[in-house]
This record gives C-alpha cells, structure tokens and sequence, in this order.
C-alpha cells in the first residue's frame, strides 16, 4: 500500500517580487531611552514590504543594572508585522523611580522569524537606560555626578 500527498509546498520565508528573501533586522544597534518615557518603541525593519504576515520573536539577551519585570517590562516578546508592512516595534515598559541613576543597559535579540528570515547584521539591540533626574547621559556634557549650577544677578541690578 502507497500513500502519497499532494499539496502546495509553503515556503516558510517571504521572498520580493525579484525573488530575493524577505529579511528582519532591528533599525539600530543601539538605543538610548529615558525612563519617564514610556513605553519606548525599538523599531524591527525589513528589507522589503512583507508579502505576508511575518512573526518575529526578540528575547533579552543580558542586563547591566536592570532586571525585567521589576526595572522594565517586555510588553511583547513576539512581534506581528501585517502583509504590506516595513516593519514592527518591541515595545519596553520602563519603570521611572524618581531617583538618580546610573545609565543602564538591556540587550535584546532577535532570535526567530516566522515568514522572513534573519537579517545577517542588527540581531541584538542595546538598549541604554538613561535616568531623567539629571544623572548619566548628557548630549552636551559628560558627567559623573549631578550638576548644580547657581545664578546670581548680573552687574548693574
């Protein structure tokens, strides 16, 4: 006795019109994100528009200073991107406690990919957390401790 199947092959990658695979890939290597703003978005993109709906999941790879569920949530660990789309956003939850901190980091990387394929480059993201009440990164100035300026009135006042 023979039993056969026939049926349409689906191929689990998503390729372009010219045929090429459709990659995923997050935007940047690294994110700088404060605290009192949340959620924040880390942007996956693809190399073309998704010619269907793609999956992607993301993981936290390592923490520096941070734990997650207490200093920050993963509000999502797997990520939709609908057919025609460029792209999709992890989305982090971080916690603001009113304190000065140091920056701290997160590491997510994206580990699987359902209807694409990974990317060669940008699997991981580092994520660096940086305190609003003035300590750790400063675009203008690099510091270690907080800054107090003191004003008084001018000549002629």
């Amino acid at each position: 006795m023979f039993l056969f199947s026939l049926g349409a092959c689906d191929d689990d990658d998503a390729t372009t019109e010219g045929g090429g695979k459709i990659t995923v890939a997050f935007s940047s290597p690294q994110q700088e994100i404060f605290e009192n703003v949340s959620p924040q978005r880390i942007a996956l993109v693809l190399s073309a528009p998704a010619s269907r709906d793609i999956t992607a999941t993301v993981v936290v790879k390592s923490e520096d200073g941070v734990k997650e569920g207490v200093d920050y949530t993963l509000l999502s660990h797997q990520i939709h991107i609908a057919k025609g789309e460029m792209g999709g956003y992890v989305e982090l939850s971080v916690k603001d406690n009113f304190e000065i901190m140091p920056d701290r980091t997160v590491v997510l990387e994206l580990v699987e990919v359902t209807g694409a394929s990974l990317a060669q480059d940008v699997l991981t993201c580092k994520i660096i957390i940086v305190s609003n009440e003035g300590y750790g990164r400063n675009p203008y100035i690099t510091t270690t401790k907080p800054i107090v300026v003191v004003t008084a009135p001018g000549p002629g006042s």
